[in-house]
């Protein structure tokens, strides 16, 4: 088999990380195997705390970490993922795109971490187990994770979500390494049937000959702990025990190894007592030095120990084991044959051990050859053995893709419409960019809700454009018209889709959220990329974060979108260039043009026309109203004749003053429907300026409702207009050529607008553009029912 092994480093070296290095080096005998390692010390390193924001943002959705691996999977092509530790630098986002990833998961029972958000269930010096019940209260308020309420309180999140959206419940099978772990996971509502007990296989480091020929015991007794320093890890009844066993005047010494958070205080204390030492962390032969000069191995847990891989290496030594009756350790660690077992926390009980074994040489040697009798009967051979037997049953129950439900292969062939889940709260019109991509929402959103072939449901809230009458909508009690709740409702809204079914999720303004596994199969309309045109052209229009951030947003949604839309050939081409600049391979666009907001409005034969031409005005740079206006200001001097400018909206604060002396400019407030139609009829002309434009749908407008355009040559609203195109036209870097456009199209004659008007009418028709998008929501649907 091809096994992909994920793991997640603790900042402290623990037991779970050299299973994991056991684990790889046991399957690798049999299998091929590939590893990605995370590391959370390259978290902890960061101290800024703007990079401590980041990285929680990051541990519910890390997008490298997400792409590291599905770039793995894609090349490395498993037929079997085990996961171990995934928190926090591999993210709940990462569980989320393994769960639907379609290759049999195998989650390690290392400690309690889907039920306790320090692992230990543990917290404010005391067993916190009420988050098997899914319960983490208790646990944020003792801080348990970092020593933090709130850290431990988003992690909390980040597990409370994971059970909702049955993430864990979807885990096709886990391992647990000892009986205790087993049920314990089954108590917590994990299916006995998924869980196999495999305790870790152990390849002897000490052979017979070696035991034979060292096997002695210090004239001074000598007990041994190796392992984290950590309260749960019951040091602190450790030192009460020795500190009782010494005021007997017992002979004997105790050695401490290992690294944590109590590292400093345990090493204080054992300064204090006799014979007592504390060690920083060791590792290699150091380690196995200390395990053959100890007479016995303390293993004090309070916690619920799940195996205590260090009880192992005892026995591999022929030594026997002082350890609490805790969790696992009872599966390997039995009393009076191979060790002596105290309660958790019982630290004059652990004193009368230390007792026992010091007075008896020959009862710990007893204890010792049995527990490594026991010991060689895990043999790494016998684990992988135990190891295929489950994978090998797991392969056999997972759905080929060939077995997959083929009954929804196509909404043609279905009998139920295709349910479109649609994302609308972006949408506030009248703010930014959402104006015109609001408008030909509106158009689509009415198409679409009339289609016998699909059903409408999604989001909006209470600021945004709704779904039509009847729809299946949410809509969220808040505006999100603000920044933060506008971010927030992007990407956390998926969660308002738990329980819900949809075929397909369309984004029309053309960003995915970061949970957007939970939104699969998803397509989108990307309008441009003015985003990159700005970062490039206009560096200081918007904030560096502001340009990372919608740049990123902009990649993420290009290499995760299952269906990607666009409105002209022109836009169609900056996407291309944007996914060649960043690395984003190649993926099939489809061109659907937009629609008009006023095609049910018959397309004028005459329209009385008053002294004006029109702009719909912008402050950000790239429509060039500044530019217009201080153009139209100077023309104005040389010609009376001109007409006059009406200016719809907000113009540049720079010619604010201008707009306001000019006589031939009218300054008008932003308009309702009804008021901005009659602006468009009424118009001789639009002037419509910008030096790029995904679509350029005023243009498309004006001629709906019989009005002629000057528009900047070389964009994409040459495109769109098509034969229309062939007056107009002019050049941003040839002022005076504005002015040759304008009385081009005010000599037009009004049959030749019409003319050019019905042929838009046709080309850009919403049943026209809807039959297009419907296309594509069919043939990804049908794709994501044959993975």
């Amino acid at each position: 088999m091809r096994v992909l092994q994920i793991f997640n480093r603790y900042f402290h070296i623990g037991g779970e990380e050299l299973a994991v290095a056991q684990i790889r080096e046991q399957l690798e005998a049999e299998h091929e195997v590939c590893e990605i390692i995370f590391d959370s010390r390259d978290w902890v390193a960061k101290r800024n705390w703007a990079e401590r924001m980041g990285q929680a943002f990051l541990m519910a959705w890390n997008g490298q970490a997400i792409e590291e691996v599905e770039r793995t999977i894609e090349d490395f092509k498993p037929d079997i993922i085990l996961l171990h530790n995934l928190m926090p630098v591999g993210s709940t986002g990462l569980y989320l795109r393994l769960v639907r990833c379609g290759i049999p998961l195998i989650h390690f029972i290392h400690n309690f971490r889907p039920f306790s958000v320090n692992g230990y269930c543990w917290g404010g010096g005391r067993l916190q187990p009420a988050g098997l019940r899914k319960n983490f209260i208790p646990e944020i308020l003792t801080g348990a994770w970092q020593e933090s309420r709130l850290r431990t309180a988003w992690y909390a999140m980040q597990l409370w979500f994971l059970h909702a959206t049955g993430s864990f419940s979807n885990i096709h099978g886990w391992i647990a390494i000892s009986r205790f772990m087993r049920d314990t996971f089954v108590q917590s509502g994990i299916a006995p049937e998924r869980i196999a007990v495999i305790s870790h296989g152990w390849e002897p480091r000490c052979s017979e000959e070696e035991l034979a020929s060292s096997r002695h015991f210090p004239e001074e007794p000598c007990f041994l702990f190796l392992g984290r320093i950590a309260e749960e890890k019951g040091v602190r009844v450790l030192l009460d025990a020795w500190e009782i066993h010494k005021a007997s005047q017992r002979p004997g010494r105790l050695v401490i190894a290992g690294d944590g958070p109590l590292a400093e205080e345990i090493g204080q204390r054992c300064e204090k007592l006799q014979q007592a030492t504390c060690l920083p962390f060791v590792s290699g032969e150091d380690k196995l030095d200390l395990l053959r000069n100890c007479t016995a191995l303390v293993a004090p847990s309070v916690w619920w120990e799940p195996l205590g891989l260090v009880i192992f290496e005892a026995y591999d030594f022929g030594k026997p084991v002082l350890a609490a009756r805790s969790g696992g350790i009872v599966d390997h660690v039995e009393h009076g044959v191979s060790g002596w077992l105290h309660e958790p926390g019982d630290s004059r009980m652990l004193a009368n051990h230390f007792n026992e074994a010091s007075s008896s040489r020959l009862l710990c040697e007893q204890f010792g050859t049995r527990g490594r009798s026991t010991l060689l009967q895990r043999s790494r051979s016998e684990w992988l053995r135990e190891f295929n037997t489950f994978a090998r049953e797991l392969l056999d129950r997972f759905p080929r893709k060939a077995e997959l439900g083929t009954s929804t292969l196509s909404p043609s062939y279905r009998s139920t419409p295709l349910v479109i889940a649609m994302y609308l709260a972006d949408q506030n019109p009248k703010l930014g960019r959402s104006l015109g991509i609001s408008r030909m929402t509106q158009v689509l959103l009415k198409e679409l809700a009339s289609h016998e072939a699909l059903e409408l449901t999604g989001i909006s809230s209470r600021s945004s454009i709704q779904l039509p009458e009847g729809s299946n909508a949410t809509v969220m009690p808040w505006t999100t018209r603000g920044r933060f709740a506008r971010v927030m409702t992007d990407h956390l809204h998926p969660l308002s889709y738990l329980g819900q079914r949809a075929d397909v999720f369309y984004f029309p303004k053309g960003f995915l959220p970061r949970l957007y596994t939970m939104c699969s199969p998803s397509v989108v309309t990307i309008h441009d990329t003015i985003i990159q045109y700005y970062a490039d052209h206009y560096p200081n229009w918007r904030t560096h974060m502001e340009y990372r951030y919608w740049a990123s947003m902009l990649r993420h949604t290009l290499r995760h979108a299952d269906g990607i839309l666009t409105i002209s050939e022109a836009a169609k081409g900056q996407i291309r260039d944007f996914m060649k600049r960043h690395g984003i391979p190649a993926k099939p666009i489809t061109v659907t043009y937009e629609p008009c907001l006023y095609e049910e409005i018959p397309q004028p034969k005459f329209v009385a026309k008053d002294n004006y031409v029109l702009h719909l005005a912008s402050r950000e740079p790239h429509k060039r109203t500044a530019w217009l206006i201080r153009l139209w200001a100077e023309a104005s001097v040389l010609r009376p004749d001109l007409p006059v400018l009406h200016v719809v909206g907000k113009v540049p604060e720079e010619v604010e003053e201008l707009t306001a002396t000019c006589p031939l400019i009218v300054r008008l407030p932003f308009l309702d429907d009804e008021a901005l139609q009659s602006q468009f009829e009424k118009a001789r002309a639009l002037v419509f300026p910008s030096e790029i434009e995904g679509f350029g749908l005023p243009a498309v407008e004006a001629y709906f409702l019989g009005t002629p355009v000057c528009f900047t040559r070389g964009t994409s609203i040459e495109e769109v207009l098509g034969d229309a195109s062939s007056c107009g036209g002019f050049d941003l870097q040839e002022p005076a050529s504005l002015f040759v456009a304008l009385n081009e199209v005010l000599n037009l004659s009004s049959e030749q607008v019409r003319n050019w008007g019905l042929t838009l009418r046709n080309k850009y028709a919403s049943r026209v553009v809807a039959s297009r998008m419907v296309e594509v929501f069919q043939q990804v649907s049908r794709r994501f029912a044959n993975q």
